[in-house]
Parts: structure tokens; C-alpha cells; sequence
């Protein structure tokens, strides 16, 4: 019989755009904390493309190791010099 996996807080990752894909800079658990680190990142490199998702745990994956779902809470488009709230991705 499969052990029940333990609950997972949700989670806040700031990425950064690399080539194609993204790379994943930092992850915390406090909203707040991580959109201070966020905006220090975008003040200190307002040249590149970040975003902050939010990770929420999925226990129904049939992965062994640990799956998410994310949300996009802010991307920072230096094009377009500021950030913006968008909605879900996997």
C-alpha cells in the first residue's frame, strides 16, 4: 500500500531568464520576503527578463520525487520597464 506523502508548504522561486528557459535563482517561503528579493534582483540587473511564481505542491503526481504547479505572481519585462501579474502555468 502507497505511504501518503506529508504536505508541503507552498513555496516562492524568483527566476531568471537564460537562453530559452529559465533558471531558478532563489526559493523561499514568505511572499513578502522573496518580492523584497525579487525587486532587489530587477533593481540590480534591470536589464534581464525575472519572474516570480508561486509552487504548489502536487500530490497527485505520479512522480516519485516532488512535482509542482506553479503561478506567475510578477514578471519584469525590461522591455516594457515594470512588473505585471499573470495566471497559471505547469
Amino acid at each position: 500500500m502507497p505511504q501518503a506523502r506529508p504536505p508541503q508548504p507552498t513555496r516562492f522561486a524568483i527566476q531568471k531568464a537564460r537562453g530559452k528557459g529559465w533558471s531558478t535563482l532563489e526559493v523561499g517561503e514568505e511572499l513578502a520576503q522573496t518580492e523584497a528579493r525579487f525587486d532587489l534582483m530587477v533593481k540590480v540587473n534591470p536589464r534581464a527578463y525575472f519572474r516570480l511564481i508561486q509552487l504548489d505542491y502536487n500530490p497527485d503526481s505520479g512522480y516519485d520525487g516532488m512535482e509542482f504547479n506553479w503561478t506567475l505572481i510578477h514578471l519584469y519585462d525590461p522591455s516594457k520597464g515594470g512588473t505585471r501579474k499573470s495566471g497559471r502555468g505547469r
